[in-house]
């Protein structure tokens, strides 16, 4: 084992793994399978580390380290890494039978499931909030017509939140590409998270609570610009309307009947040919001027 100013950094067989306090609250992870770990690159992550001071404490068959108000007990062989807070409940854990694994180019971890444990998280996913007992792939996918059970669709973003009884964390995986996070389905009772390439690399944060989390996530990977006021009113939308006198009626009516709307959409059907920055003519003879009467009417289009 290698004391870093901000963790550690452990060897197993060849590879090498490194634990490190990216600051209060949050632990950030990283897996060398060849022992050399590559250029520190992120798509996501904008936020500069302030690790906060650290505590090392080693013993023949562990090391705890600790960090502010979190805790990671790493045993060392095998390697397995606890992850627990300042009252020393354990909030995440290694599987004990099946901790790591790279099988080059494919990286894969598998943690602990608690029977009472709620999963939320992962973006756009249908179904339960609850992701316990599902397993979802991770790849930014157009899905056209999706039903219930479609996966891939729209977005993926790879972080959950765990809650249970007063405890909570969360986990951010910082890997772009196609990603699978298993709920309990390839081995029940357990939580594993891989992808097909790229570095097993990932950020624990501790909260205690689903705001804190949040906040410590949003701060990381950056937060969304305060949306315009109109944009938080009713919005009208389907697929799709059209022609332009359908949009100016339903405009009209939702006007006549004191109906609170501040946007209304238009699908493909306004474009010529499916084109993109096209007009269908046809459709919508008069289209600036139909915006224009629209935001009149303080419809945003």
């Amino acid at each position: 084992m290698e004391k870093l100013k901000d963790g550690i950094e452990l060897t197993a067989g060849k590879s090498r793994v490194r634990i490190a306090a990216f600051r209060e609250g949050v632990i950030r992870v990283r897996v060398a399978p060849d022992g050399h770990f590559v250029k520190d690159l992120s798509w996501a992550v904008i936020e500069a580390p302030e690790p906060p001071a650290v505590q090392i404490q080693e013993s023949r068959s562990e090391v705890l380290l600790g960090a502010g108000r979190i805790r990671v007990k790493v045993q060392k062989s095998p390697l397995l890494i606890s992850f627990l807070d300042a009252a020393g409940n354990v909030l995440l854990a290694d599987e004990p039978s099946l901790p790591m694994s790279w099988d080059a180019p494919r990286v894969r971890m598998w943690k602990q499931m608690p029977e009472d444990e709620v999963y939320v998280g992962l973006g756009d996913k249908p179904g339960p909030m609850d992701r316990r007992n599902r397993a979802f792939t991770l790849w930014n996918t157009d899905a056209y017509g999706w039903q219930e059970s479609t996966d891939p669709i729209y977005k993926a973003i790879p972080f959950f939140i765990g809650l249970r009884k007063g405890l909570s964390y969360g986990l951010f995986f910082d890997n772009t590409y196609r990603t699978n996070f298993d709920f309990g389905i390839g081995a029940p009772g357990t939580l594993s998270i891989g992808a097909e390439r790229g570095e097993l690399n990932y950020y624990f944060f501790a909260g205690p609570e689903p705001k804190k989390i949040l906040e410590e996530f949003t701060a990381l990977v950056g937060r969304t610009p305060l949306p315009p006021y109109w944009s938080l009113g009713y919005q009208q939308c389907r697929y799709s309307y059209y022609p332009e006198a359908r949009v100016r009626e339903i405009a009209k009516t939702l006007r006549e009947k004191k109906i609170p709307a501040d946007v209304i959409y238009l699908d493909i059907d306004y474009q010529d040919g499916y084109r993109p920055f096209t007009i269908n003519r046809q459709y919508f003879p008069t289209f600036e001027q139909m915006i224009k009467d629209l935001r009149a009417e303080g419809f945003h289009t």
